[in-house]
């Protein structure tokens, strides 16, 4: 379970910031590439989750951790996307 909240300045509105609350060790965040690497994932099936909460944009893809090699995943994102509405 994620969980997370939202601070913002009352005086200077691009002042923002998220808290995010993980229940256990499988996260990352993006480079300004985009890209990211979670390592030592045990075998299984997850939810790969991408969150950008100031638009609202959440995209998810199943994946299955079968063996030790890498598993690559892409979730897409628009320009249209990051115009979503603001939170």
């Amino acid at each position: 379970m994620i969980q997370f909240c939202g601070l913002e300045c009352n005086l200077h509105p691009w002042m923002k910031a998220w808290i995010y609350v993980f229940d256990d060790t499988l996260f990352a965040v993006t480079d300004k590439q985009g890209n990211y690497r979670i390592a030592k994932i045990p075998f299984g099936e997850y939810d790969l989750q991408l969150v950008q909460p100031d638009v609202n944009l959440r995209r998810s893809q199943r994946i299955v951790i079968q063996s030790s090699k890498p598993v690559t995943a892409d979730l897409q994102v628009s320009a249209d996307d990051l115009r979503g509405k603001p939170r």
